[in-house]
């Protein structure tokens, strides 16, 4: 899964929403959020959220129907992220507020007016690798936001397919490693063992180690290798050095 790890008086924001989240304190199983928004977004404590919203006119004049739909997942979430927290379910309380975030994005591109563009043949292409479609279709929607052209497997023994089939060669690949069909280390052992492509640039994401899967950090292995929980910022900032004439 995506996750993103916050810190006591971290925060994350959405500035078209003029939305700020900030993670106040943790304190064994509980978890204190502050969330500052404007007045026409009504925040709720979970105990409140069967009762009847008190949107201004015009912020409902100006909703539409699946706009109000995705304030409500969100809603919803985020009592259920919190919930998961406090009962110490911190992989799903992290899921579930990744999922949130997830859908605040989407109504902050729509009300800034912002249209994702068409990918072309010059965007940085990556292979993204992972059997999880959660987290599958959370990280290909970060790379894509950055301007990447995502292509996609569920496992590695359809990455190999797409690598040997020759066609659109990819810039680099991001990798996950515990996969059924054929794992991450198999797949970076067959990449290694290709003369055409064995240079390509594979990055990890995954919650082990090299260390444990006997894997070198390296020419002979993988060019870095990320934990999860993933920090995106510094995934997207090794992965805007990568060169697509490096392959």
């Amino acid at each position: 899964m995506l996750v993103l790890s916050r810190k006591p008086e971290q925060h994350f924001c959405f500035p078209n929403l003029g939305v700020n989240i900030r993670v106040l304190s943790v304190k064994g199983r509980s978890v204190r959020i502050g969330i500052d928004a404007p007045k026409e977004f009504e925040i709720l404590r979970g105990e409140l959220r069967d009762q009847p919203p008190s949107l201004s006119k015009s912020f409902l004049d100006r909703a539409s129907h699946e706009w109000r739909n995705q304030l409500n997942a969100i809603k919803l979430g985020l009592h259920l992220a919190q919930r998961h927290l406090q009962a110490g379910d911190f992989e799903e309380g992290q899921s579930e507020l990744v999922n949130a975030i997830a859908e605040l994005t989407c109504i902050e591109r729509s009300t800034s007016g912002f249209v994702p563009s068409e990918s072309t043949s010059s965007d940085p292409h990556v292979l993204l690798v992972e059997d999880d479609p959660n987290e599958l279709r959370l990280l290909a929607g970060l790379l894509r936001m950055e301007g990447y052209r995502v292509t996609t497997a569920a496992d590695g023994e359809e990455a190999i397919q797409r690598l040997d089939s020759g066609n659109d060669v990819p810039d680099f690949v991001l990798l996950d490693m515990r996969m059924p069909h054929r794992n991450g280390p198999e797949t970076v052992r067959w990449i290694r063992s290709k003369r055409t492509i064995r240079s390509l640039p594979v990055y990890s994401v995954s919650a082990t180690s090299p260390q444990e899967l006997g894997l070198p950090v390296g020419p002979d292995g993988v060019n870095a290798w990320f934990p999860k929980p993933l920090d995106p910022v510094k995934l997207l900032t090794r992965l805007r050095n990568v060169k697509p004439s490096a392959v």
